[in-house]
C-alpha cells in the first residue's frame, strides 16, 4: 500500500447511501441506487431523465448500498434483520441473503466481487463476507466502525473507526489489518483520489461547528409554505446569496415537514429541480409538486454538492 495524504472535509448528511452504475455507452443506461434509510427499499434513479424509475423492496432500515464495478450485482445492508442482501441488477431480484454478526453499516465490495466488507456498528467489528460462499469468513475488531470503501483493489479495503478517529486498511490475503491512517477526528464518509495518493475524510465535528455558525447567520422567517410541495417552506434567494452559494438555484429551504422531513431534506438546502425539471419560483415548485407521482426525485444543492433526494408521497 502506498502512503496517502489526508485532507479533511465537512460531513454532509444524506437521506440514504448511494451507489451508481453505468453500461456502455453511458448515455443509454446510467443509474443511481439510493438506499432509503427510513424506509424499506432502494430507489432507482435514471440519471438521463432524472426520474425515479423503480424500487427494490428489501426490509426496514436500509443502510449501506454498493454496486459491483461491472454493474451486475448490488450489495445492500439491512439493519432490521442484520443481513447483507445481494441483488441481480438486471432482474432486480435478491439472489443472496447473508446473516452478519450485528447491525450493519456502509459496505464495500472488491472489483472481482469475491469479498464484501461489512462494518458492524453495535459489535465493534468488521465482517468479511465471502460472496461465493455467502458466509462471514472473518471478523476483525474495530471500535465503532461505520464506512467501508474499496478503491479498485482485490486485496485491500478501507474501514473507518469513529471511536478511534482513524481509518484502517484491511489486507484480504492476510485477513488482517496492514495499516492505520489517523483521521484527525471522528471520520464519516471518505474517498480516495484516482491516483491513490490523497484521502478526503469528512469529519463529523467540523460539520457540527459549521452547522452552528450557519444557523446563527441565517436570516429568520420570510419563507413561503408551498401548498402540496412535499412539506417544504422555501424563500427566494437574493442575488448576493446566490453569488455566495455559487448556485444557479433560486429557492432555499427554511423549514421541512412531512415527506421532506422523512427524507432528511435540511433547512439551507437549495432546490434545483423536481423529476428532472428545473424550478426557479415557488409557483414552478408548486406546479411540479402537483404533477409529481408517488415517487419523486428532488435535486438539491447542499454546500458544494448536488444531491438527489428520493421522496415518498402518501
Amino acid at each position: 500500500m502506498s502512503k496517502v495524504r489526508l485532507c479533511l472535509a465537512v460531513w454532509i448528511g444524506l437521506s440514504g447511501m448511494l451507489a451508481w452504475t453505468e453500461s456502455k455507452p453511458a448515455a443509454e443506461n446510467l443509474l443511481l441506487y439510493v438506499g432509503n434509510s427510513r424506509g424499506d427499499d432502494i430507489s432507482i434513479v435514471d440519471l438521463n431523465s432524472f426520474k425515479v424509475i423503480g424500487d427494490i423492496k428489501l426490509g426496514e432500515r436500509i443502510h449501506g448500498v454498493t454496486v459491483q464495478p461491472d454493474g451486475k450485482r448490488l450489495f445492500v445492508t439491512v439493519e432490521s434483520d442484520h443481513t447483507l442482501r445481494i441483488i441481480d441488477t438486471a432482474t432486480r431480484q435478491v439472489i443472496g441473503n447473508v446473516k452478519v454478526s450485528g447491525r450493519p453499516n456502509q459496505v464495500a465490495v472488491t472489483p472481482d466481487g469475491k469479498y464484501v466488507a461489512v462494518p458492524i456498528r453495535d459489535g465493534d467489528k468488521v465482517d468479511i463476507v465471502d460472496v461465493g460462499k455467502q458466509a462471514v469468513i472473518k471478523s476483525l475488531p474495530i471500535k465503532e466502525p461505520h464506512n467501508a470503501l474499496n478503491t479498485g483493489s482485490n486485496r485491500y479495503m478501507f474501514v473507518s473507526s469513529m471511536g478511534s478517529h482513524e481509518i484502517k486498511v484491511i489486507d484480504l490475503e492476510k485477513m488482517d489489518y496492514s495499516a492505520v491512517i489517523p483521521a484527525g477526528g471522528r471520520p464519516r464518509p471518505y474517498a480516495v483520489s484516482a491516483d491513490g495518493n490523497t484521502m478526503f475524510v469528512a469529519v463529523a465535528e467540523l460539520h457540527e461547528q459549521q452547522q452552528s455558525a450557519s444557523a446563527r447567520g441565517r436570516s429568520p422567517g420570510g419563507g413561503v409554505k408551498v401548498p402540496g410541495a412535499f412539506g417544504l417552506t422555501v424563500r427566494p434567494l437574493n442575488p448576493q446569496e446566490k453569488q455566495q452559494a455559487g448556485t444557479q438555484g433560486s429557492l432555499v429551504v427554511e423549514e421541512v415537514t412531512g415527506p421532506a422531513a422523512t427524507a432528511e431534506v435540511q433547512p439551507g438546502d437549495i432546490i434545483l429541480g423536481v423529476n428532472g425539471k428545473r424550478v426557479h419560483t415557488t409557483q414552478e415548485l408548486e406546479e411540479a409538486a402537483k404533477a409529481a407521482g408517488k415517487s419523486v426525485a428532488l435535486l438539491i444543492q447542499r454546500e458544494d454538492a448536488q444531491i438527489f433526494v428520493p421522496l415518498r408521497l402518501p
